[in-house]
């Protein structure tokens, strides 16, 4: 397959594919280079390789974001029946069931007590697995929960692309705790302990765009929940501070300086993308635009309207 994708110009994902072992009706190849996209021949691709095998798989980033100490919600991964019945017990509930890839909130389940997780665990392991909103996917042979971070129920996204920080509040419907796919943002300023974990996984990852999405619990402190490298927006106005839409550029003392500019997520990506590589090389745009301030918690706000 790797084979015929190398007479393409371009590769059109559909869906979310399979990236550990690509089928053939997983993708749609087309002549005219419309698409920017990636496979790991030495095509360039938009997003890259391991962006999408990081941030398009939840059990990995979990590892990831564990791995390198940040502060991941308390997530448990089960890939076996038996195991699950012998912890279902000791697990604190509610808990949140999430597939490995998706967004909106498709596929994201409250699991209230022991019995309902023995209920969705048997689908998950059975023969078939746990039909899925793709017509095309099966949940199976794996679960993944995640506490649900009690606090103020609103989710704190964060948008980090080369120096410029951007975010909302989302906030979820009435009688319902999922705010992702809501469609009830909320525009604030950003809480200074949000952006500096945003930054910090930026750092690590290093690519062209980092979205991190947080929930605070009751003492105020903020909980990973999910990574992404895209999101889909409607406006390039992204944050709003006082009143005021505008984005944070960080500047090398470690400043959040505002600024009354507001851009497209997506337009931002590209750029970033282009910049680390056609224009300079990577060492040089990480040193431009993955900063070591964060490390020395020096980060400041500078508000100016």
């Amino acid at each position: 397959m790797l084979t015929r994708l190398k007479r393409y110009i371009s590769i059109r994902i559909l869906g979310n594919p399979d990236i550990r072992n690509p089928r053939e009706d997983d993708v749609e190849l087309h002549k005219p280079c419309d698409v920017i996209v990636d496979w790991p021949q030495g095509k360039k691709c938009f997003p890259d390789y391991e962006t999408l095998l990081l941030c398009d798989d939840k059990v990995m980033s979990t590892y990831f974001l564990k791995i390198n100490g940040l502060p991941i919600a308390e997530t448990f991964i089960f890939n076996d029946y038996y195991e699950i019945e012998q912890m279902k017990t000791k697990l604190t509930y509610p808990l949140v069931s999430k597939r490995f890839h998706g967004a909106s909130s498709r596929e994201v389940d409250l699991i209230e007590n022991p019995e309902q997780l023995t209920r969705f665990s048997r689908k998950v392991f059975s023969f078939y697995g746990k039909k899925a909103s793709n017509a095309y996917y099966r949940q199976k042979n794996y679960v993944y929960l995640q506490r649900l971070v009690d606090g103020d129920g609103l989710d704190i996204r964060v948008n980090v692309a080369g120096n410029v920080v951007t975010g909302y509040f989302r906030k979820p419907k009435r009688n319902d705790f999922r705010a992702s796919g809501s469609g009830i943002v909320i525009k604030e300023d950003l809480p200074l302990e949000a952006i500096d974990i945003a930054l910090e996984t930026y750092g690590l990852i290093g690519k062209a765009m980092h979205v991190v999405d947080m929930m605070r619990d009751r003492k105020g402190k903020f909980w990973i929940i999910e990574i992404s490298p895209f999101i889909g927006v409607i406006t390039p106005i992204q944050m709003i501070a006082d009143n005021i839409p505008g984005s944070y550029l960080l500047l090398e003392d470690g400043t959040l300086h505002f600024k009354k500019e507001n851009y497209w997520p997506q337009e931002l990506s590209m750029k970033n993308f282009l910049e680390r590589n056609y224009l300079l090389p990577e060492a040089e745009w990480k040193s431009n635009y993955v900063r070591s301030v964060v490390s020395e918690r020096k980060l400041k706000k500078n508000f100016k309207g």
